[in-house]
């Protein structure tokens, strides 16, 4: 039970410190679509709902975990933490996506 609220309480730390750079990268995530033929490329559209997904998802796991951490529910509020990773792992394999088949380019078809 220690190393459940041990772990939750680091995990609210860590969430609660990356919802300001998340903001910041979802602020960014229209300057994506600038190239021309950007609009059509379904990799950039991934990174895209990574980047705009994370904050909401951060601050909901934030919230759902604590709630269920106050029912005594510890390892559901753990596995509601691990719900930030969804978006992290769409935007980065849209990212990678992007290097590997686009070369790195936006506009690409």
């Amino acid at each position: 039970m220690f190393k459940e609220k041990t772990a939750l309480m680091a995990l609210r730390v860590i969430y609660t410190l990356a919802i300001l750079p998340s903001l910041l990268f979802a602020c960014t995530t229209p300057f994506m679509y600038d190239a021309p033929g950007s609009t059509e490329n379904a990799y950039t559209d991934m990174a895209a709902s990574g980047h705009l997904l994370l904050p909401p998802t951060l601050l909901l796991a934030i919230l759902i975990g604590r709630y269920l951490q106050r029912k005594g529910r510890l390892r559901a509020a753990l596995l509601v933490h691990l719900l930030p990773l969804a978006p992290v792992a769409l935007g980065g394999l849209g990212w990678y996506f992007l290097i590997t088949v686009c070369n790195g380019q936006f506009a690409c078809r």
